[in-house]
């Protein structure tokens, strides 16, 4: 039984069959179904699961295909969500699980040093 890396050569040949097929998703395989791009409707298109995608992120032939392909799906997300599209918590679970996105930790007064020099440090006491 091959592995999944053997399995995957096997589908792309190339790094640009590869970047070909991702094209057509975005291209033709989207305005005919009318789906919106999303990382795992990409995976059924490119017959990989969504492990596998991250996996070739790592690679160096295909990181950029992939990244760039995660950044266009980003994008129309973004202003889907914009327009009232999907849910704010919807479009914020996606971009935290798909696309690597997190909170900003909020930052406390207990985490703040300030620093009084000069004629400051005089005006404080």
């Amino acid at each position: 039984m091959p592995s999944e890396k053997s399995s995957a050569k096997a589908i792309f040949l190339s790094s640009r069959a590869f970047s070909e097929k991702v094209e057509r998703y975005f291209a033709e395989y989207l305005p005919e179904s009318k789906e919106i791009a999303d990382v795992e409707s990409l995976c059924c298109y490119l017959g990989v699961s969504r492990r596998r995608l991250f996996e070739l992120a790592k690679e160096k032939r295909y990181a950029d295909i992939v990244e760039n392909a995660l950044c266009r799906i980003a994008a129309q997300k973004k202003q889907l969500a914009f327009r009232g599209g999907i849910p704010a918590t919807v479009f914020s679970f996606d971009f935290k699980n798909n696309h690597g996105y997190s909170d900003k930790p909020e930052q406390t007064a207990s985490d703040t040093t300030i620093v009084l020099e000069g004629k400051a440090k005089e005006w404080s006491e």
